[in-house]
């Protein structure tokens, strides 16, 4: 026995000192059936099996069981920092607008890594940047069905491709893993501005901007929530109204001096009749939108319903910085901004500014419909402005001479430009 054991000994000794000759660095290591492709030239299925038989093979005159599961985790983790690298090329490729590029790539990893759902999520906000939602519905549910609890933001996404009460469980659910998340980013502040090292600043001003990115997300959600409470749909139901108002309490609460959060409120009070209590809220939001971080300025969609607010409660110096800020300044094209700037222009008593931007309206809302065929909303808009046309022209007669500056509108154009309109 003694024999025996000094014969034991001496061989783990030997392997201990071949061990880097029977391991060698990952770059050498050759596994069973792996392609010239990579470390992608097979599924992760097949992948640990034939990683598991080749250490299996090595470790049956070498190195102990426990030896040989410390070196395949080893070689486990490197294969899926592989994977992790792929995922943030394909991210990379997003930021750059490089969309099919990125969706190719994110592809690849879901075909052959199925339950990686951070590559799902991806996919999902690529279909919906190229105008396929159905698509990125279903990928959505998919990495729901795999992985509910690990990312707050695809059940933020998820909640904007679906309507009533679905929606508003979806937010909900979205805003208590993201709470879970704060929580921990906040954890993560403390930590380092408890430590003493001076190296631990640039951590904290990081987490610091994590924490505030993450406060806004939040207070964002928690106003589409309101959205949602105050649809014809829900705003009925017995709980609506209290959900609404928690939840801008708490949107405020996360992001005290947003536009959003703020336009919200005053949403809430219009809906429910306090227009005096609306205009007031409104008024802070559109001051906050002119103090805002030019880094984070308010989307061009909550500035468009801020103006439809502000023209209902009267608002209409703070409706025009606005609207010439989205036409002058962020260069926006668009047939609702140019109709409610004729509405502007036209309750503030400037009939022949309103009329030509009316006809702007309807050129835009033209082309519109026949680069992205027949929407219904687009359609009716149109329908609107050409009958407000037909009616102002009878109202006030001195508009009658007024044209757009375009080589479009042919040889009797250009009695009015866009600067002197503006």
């Amino acid at each position: 026995n003694e024999g025996g054991d000094e014969g034991v000994g001496k061989k783990d000794e030997d392997t201990r000192s071949d061990e880097s000759d029977l391991f060698p660095r990952q770059t050498e290591l050759v596994w069973p059936g792996l392609s010239s492709k990579g470390v992608f030239g097979m599924s992760d299925i097949e992948y640990e099996e034939n990683l598991y038989k080749q250490h299996e093979e090595i470790g049956k005159t070498s190195l102990g069981r426990s030896q040989r599961q410390r070196v395949f985790d080893k070689d486990r983790l490197t294969y899926a920092s592989e994977v992790d690298r792929r995922i943030a090329k394909a991210e990379s490729l997003l930021q750059s607008n490089e969309l099919d590029k990125a969706l190719r790539i994110l592809e690849d990893v879901h075909r052959r890594f199925p339950r990686r759902t951070d590559a799902l999520d991806k996919m999902a906000e690529i279909k919906l940047e190229t105008g396929r939602p159905d698509q990125a519905r279903e990928i959505l549910e998919k990495s729901i069905e795999i992985a509910p609890a690990t990312s707050h933001e695809k059940w933020l996404t998820y909640a904007q491709l679906l309507s009533g009460e679905q929606a508003a469980s979806a937010y909900r659910e979205g805003i208590r893993l993201g709470v879970i998340d704060l929580k921990k980013k906040e954890n993560v502040v403390t930590i380092h501005m408890r430590a003493k090292k001076n190296p631990r600043a640039a951590l904290v001003v990081e987490a610091k901007d994590d924490l505030i990115d993450l406060r806004r997300q939040l207070s964002s959600a928690h106003c589409s929530l309101v959205e949602i409470y105050l649809s014809d749909e829900l705003r009925n139901k017995t709980k609506s109204k209290k959900r609404a108002w928690d939840s801008i309490d708490e949107a405020l609460k996360l992001a005290p001096q947003s536009y959003e959060a703020h336009y919200t409120k005053a949403s809430y009070f219009f809906v429910h009749g306090n227009h005096t209590a609306a205009k007031e809220w409104m008024y802070e939001a559109f001051h906050l939108w002119e103090d805002a971080d030019p880094n984070e300025p308010p989307t061009p969609f909550s500035l468009l319903n801020g103006v439809k607010l502000g023209l209902e409660v009267r608002l209409l110096q703070c409706c025009r910085k606005v609207l010439d800020h989205l036409i002058g300044t962020l260069n926006i094209e668009s047939g609702e901004v140019w109709h409610l700037s004729a509405q502007c222009s036209y309750l503030m008593r400037e009939f022949e500014k309103a009329y030509y931007e009316m006809l702007k309206a309807m050129q835009v809302l033209e082309k519109e419909l026949e680069d992205d065929g027949k929407d219904e909303d687009t359609v009716n808009l149109l329908q609107d402005v050409t009958e407000w046309i037909e009616e102002t022209k009878i109202k006030h007669p001195e508009v009658q001479s007024i044209r757009l500056c375009s080589t479009e509108s042919g040889p009797n154009a250009s009695d009015i430009d866009d600067d002197q309109a503006h």
